[in-house]
């Protein structure tokens, strides 16, 4: 898969009045694709916005002098090279009869609700997460549990629900989870979930 980050130096300063105004009755950054995977290439090429990201730097070839002046930081630099290999592709398959028409509190149609109950794939994005448990308590690398970071994600059962634990006599009372996070405009309920594949960069 090739790159999920770019940056346009020409887009990297907007306001909160930007964010309000944005068109909601748009795609919402996912691509919508008939044909299925074949066709995503396709809409790049025709894609309305590809010919002025002239500026586009995939990942893959950023460096620390690609970044606009003011923002060229070792650390920063770094810190988006790591969120750019927690970020997945996410690829949903149907769309949900459970979209709402209208979205709550506007006047406006919810995203993709044009589509339900069909079958055609939509891309967005994710973000990768992963939390480690004991005993069915969440713990970060340092030891601190999720709760006391105001997280409640503890698990009810106490020992690891991969199937290799599931039918053993000793089952590891430590193990990870995988989550990946998106909006609801992307995924929004189990069976959407249900019928999603992620992968990312280089997979």
């Amino acid at each position: 898969m090739g790159s999920m980050i770019s940056i346009d130096k020409d887009k990297m300063h907007f306001n909160k009045k930007d964010c309000r105004d944005l068109n909601l009755t748009g795609r919402h950054e996912c691509l919508i694709s008939e044909a299925g995977e074949a066709d995503l290439f396709n809409q790049l090429i025709g894609c309305k916005k590809n010919p002025n990201h002239t500026q586009f730097v995939s990942i893959e070839t950023l460096t620390v002098e690609d970044l606009p002046e003011g923002y060229r930081d070792a650390e920063f630099y770094e810190l988006i090279r790591g969120v750019a290999d927690l970020t997945v592709k996410v690829d949903v398959k149907m769309t949900s009869c459970h979209r709402p028409n209208i979205w709550p509190g506007k006047d406006v149609p919810y995203p993709f609700c044009d589509y339900k109950g069909k079958t055609y794939l939509r891309c967005g994005s994710g973000l990768l997460m992963v939390y480690m448990f004991r005993d069915g308590i969440g713990l970060t690398e340092d030891g601190v549990t999720y709760e006391d970071l105001g997280l409640n994600c503890n698990r009810c059962y106490k020992t690891c629900p991969c199937e290799k634990c599931l039918l053993s006599d000793d089952p590891s009372t430590v193990w990870w989870e995988f989550i990946v996070g998106t909006a609801a405009h992307v995924v929004f309920d189990d069976c959407e979930a249900s019928s999603t594949k992620c992968t990312g960069r280089g997979s």
